[in-house]
């Protein structure tokens, strides 16, 4: 549980504005979940977080940029994917946690730990 402790970012210290925030995910980091080696032989991918913390709300953009290698299901044989994605979602502050849709969650920082775990992003 320590490798995954890397992802972690204390929200609470942070003060309003822009941070930035890079992490490497790699054949290490898709040993910690289960059943991912059915799906995914190896990844070489670099995350890119800018977290933009506001008065009433978080937003965070992520870059997502690299290759994954995985087996092709007609042929069997590995090839690389390459990824290049970007993802933005925003965090509001309320009295309950909600998800209201992919991009949008209530946050009640009151009622949840201090940091904010990069993984759950």
């Amino acid at each position: 549980m320590k490798f995954i402790r890397k992802f972690d970012i204390d929200i609470i210290p942070l003060k309003e504005g822009k941070h930035n925030f890079t992490f490497e995910i790699d054949s290490e980091f898709l040993e910690h979940f289960e059943n991912s080696g059915d799906i995914v032989n190896d990844v070489d991918i670099k995350v890119e977080l800018e977290l933009d913390k506001r008065i009433n709300l978080i937003e965070a953009n992520f870059n997502l940029k690299g290759k994954v290698n995985l087996t092709c299901d007609r042929s069997l044989e590995d090839f690389d994917q390459p990824t290049d994605l970007s993802h933005k979602i925003l965090y509001k502050y309320g009295q309950e946690e909600a998800e209201i849709d992919d991009e949008i969650f209530f946050h009640n920082p009151r009622h949840t730990k201090h940091q904010c775990d990069a993984i759950d992003l």
